[in-house]
C-alpha cells in the first residue's frame, strides 16, 4: 500500500476517533447536567437512571466522612462530636454533634428518645428541620435524637443502653426496610459483627475513592451498569437485597425478637414504633405484621404502640435522587408523632 494511502487511512481513523471523543464528551456533559438538575428529571426512566448514577458513584455517606464520624469498637462507628458540613446534590447541611455522638444538643435528661437510622438523624435536612426537633418543639419536652445513619435495630438498642434514661418516659423507634441487614444475622447467629478500626478505615478510603470524579466517569458508570443489567436479564439471576428475601412477617418477628431480648431495659416505657422507608412511603405491611406480636409484648410487661405514617406521605415528601425525606416530609412525620403521643392513651 502506498504511503499516501496509509496517510489517508490514518487521517480517517483520527477523524473518527476525534468524533467519538467529542460524542463521549457530549454524553458525559449531558449526564452531568441531568444528575445535577434533578428537578428536570420527571418521574420516569430517566429519573431512575440518574438515581442509579447518583446512589452508586456520587452520593456522600455521612458515616464515611472523616469530619463527621469515627470508628467505635462497640458500634462500628459514631458521629464525631463537634460540627461538620454534610452535603450532596440536593442539599447542604451542618451537623452539630453532642458529646454522646448524637445529632442534638446536650440533652441530659430526655423525657422522650427517638432511636433510628439516617431518617431519624435527619439526613438531608438542617438540625431544626428534623422531625425530632419539630416534635420537641411541639411537645415542649426534652427529646433526644439518637438516630445514626445505617444503624439497624440491634445497634440502636445497644446504643440505647449507653444513653441517659433516668427521666425517660417515651421511646420512639423508627424502623427501615434496610434493618434486616443487621437484624437477621444477629437473630440467626446470636452476635453482631462489628468492623475493626482497620476495616472501617478501608471502607472510608473505598468510599472516598468511589465518589471522586474523574473525566468520563458518568459515561463509564452508566455503561457498566447497563451492561450489568443486561447480563442479569440474560442469565435471569439478578442479586437480591437481604430485605427482598424476607416477608414482612419475618422482618417483624426479627424486630420483636430483638426488642424482647432487651425487655428488662424497655419495661416501664411507652414504646412507639413507626416505619420510614426509602424513596417512598411504607405500605404499612411491616406495622401490621408487628401488631401480631403486641399481645405477647403486653404479657411481658412491654407497652408497644405502632404508628403507620405511610398514608400521610407521598413522593413529594422525598428528594428526587436521594432516598430520604425532605424538610416537608419531616414536618409530616413530626405532626403524626405529636398527634399520636398527644391523643393516644399511654396506658397498656
Amino acid at each position: 500500500m502506498s504511503p499516501g494511502r496509509w496517510r489517508y487511512k490514518a487521517k480517517v481513523m483520527l477523524v473518527n476517533l476525534g468524533l467519538l471523543l467529542v460524542l463521549l464528551a457530549l454524553v458525559e456533559g449531558a449526564l452531568g447536567w441531568l444528575v445535577h438538575h434533578p428537578e428536570r428529571l420527571g418521574d420516569g426512566l430517566l429519573r431512575d437512571k440518574m438515581r442509579v448514577l447518583y446512589m452508586g458513584s456520587m452520593r456522600q455517606i455521612v458515616q464515611y466522612q472523616p469530619a463527621c464520624a469515627h470508628h467505635d469498637s462497640d458500634l462500628g462507628y459514631r458521629l464525631r462530636p463537634g460540627a461538620c458540613e454534610f452535603e450532596n446534590i440536593e442539599f447542604r447541611t451542618t451537623l452539630h454533634i453532642n458529646a454522646l455522638g448524637l445529632r442534638d444538643e446536650e440533652v441530659l435528661h430526655p423525657a422522650v428518645m427517638v432511636l433510628g437510622d439516617s431518617h431519624t438523624m435527619g439526613w438531608g435536612v438542617e438540625q431544626d428541620e428534623t422531625f425530632v426537633e419539630r416534635l420537641e418543639s411541639q411537645l415542649q419536652q426534652p427529646v433526644l435524637n439518637a438516630g445514626i445513619a445505617s444503624y439497624g435495630t440491634v445497634r440502636e438498642l445497644r446504643l440505647f443502653e449507653q444513653l441517659p434514661t433516668d427521666s425517660l418516659q417515651t421511646l420512639v423507634i423508627q424502623y427501615n426496610e434496610g434493618d434486616p441487614m443487621e437484624n437477621r444475622p444477629y437473630v440467626e447467629q446470636g452476635e453482631l459483627q462489628i468492623s475493626s478500626a482497620a476495616q472501617y478505615q478501608q471502607r472510608v478510603d473505598s468510599h472516598l475513592q468511589r465518589t471522586r470524579y474523574w473525566l468520563g466517569k458518568y459515561v463509564w458508570v452508566m455503561s457498566r451498569l447497563t451492561a450489568q443489567t443486561l447480563w442479569y436479564q440474560v442469565r435471569g439471576n439478578a442479586p437480591q437485597n437481604i430485605e427482598e428475601t424476607l416477608t414482612d412477617a419475618e422482618e417483624a418477628a426479627m424486630f420483636w425478637a430483638i426488642l424482647k431480648h432487651h425487655a428488662d431495659q424497655l419495661r416501664g416505657l411507652r414504646i412507639v414504633v413507626f416505619e420510614s422507608q426509602t424513596f417512598s412511603p411504607s405500605d404499612g405491611a411491616f406495622i401490621r405484621a408487628l401488631n401480631e406480636h403486641l399481645e405477647e409484648a403486653a404479657a411481658l410487661g412491654l407497652h408497644i404502640e405502632t404508628l403507620d405514617v405511610g398514608p400521610l406521605l407521598s413522593p413529594q415528601h422525598y428528594y428526587v435522587l436521594d432516598d430520604h425525606m425532605n424538610p416537608e416530609g419531616h414536618r409530616v412525620v413530626a405532626d403524626a408523632l405529636y398527634n399520636h403521643l398527644r391523643t393516644t392513651s399511654a396506658s397498656p
